[in-house]
């Protein structure tokens, strides 16, 4: 009868080492004590000062917008846009902020039409603001050209239109 009830209480024992480590994990996944929002808008910020589109944070592997959440992009786009003249902290935009902008989206298209596939995710988060996407597009389509495709091969390629 002891061996039955030694396993009980090993699997008992198991079962709830198991729920501290998954707590432990969680715990250290959010030890950063920010909200998504805070997080998001700090890289936004950050990305704000980096001219070349292919060194912030937002376009490296893995940290595009499909791989954080609403509240991370809300606190990002906030950020980049409060961020990039430091006259503009009510969050209401400026022509030059919306004109940075969307030259910043056109350069991404342009170095994703050289060198990869057209990014919907890219694509979309441009158009988070005025314009945007249709400059994501147009300097898709110009990179694209660029590398000695035609028009229909570039257009082809995309899944968003003008």
């Amino acid at each position: 009868m002891r061996v039955p009830r030694l396993i009980g209480l090993g699997l008992a024992f198991s079962f709830l080492a198991t729920l501290v480590f998954i707590e432990l994990e969680i715990h250290q996944a959010n030890s950063s004590g920010l909200s998504p929002y805070q997080s998001g808008y700090n890289h936004g910020c950050s990305d704000s000062r980096i001219s070349n589109p292919s060194d912030r944070y937002i376009n490296q592997p893995e940290k595009g917008p499909s791989f954080h959440t609403d509240e991370f992009m809300d606190g990002y786009d906030d950020g980049y846009v409060e961020c990039s003249d430091g006259s503009n902290s009510d969050n209401s935009g400026s022509n030059d902020d919306l004109a940075d902008w969307n030259d910043n989206c056109r350069d991404a298209g342009y170095e994703d039409g050289q060198n990869g596939p057209f990014n919907q995710p890219t694509y979309d988060h441009c158009g988070d603001e005025e314009g945007g996407d249709v400059s994501y597009y147009k300097g898709f389509i110009e990179g694209c050209m660029d590398a000695d495709n035609t028009r229909d091969v570039c257009e082809s390629t995309t899944d968003a239109g003008e």
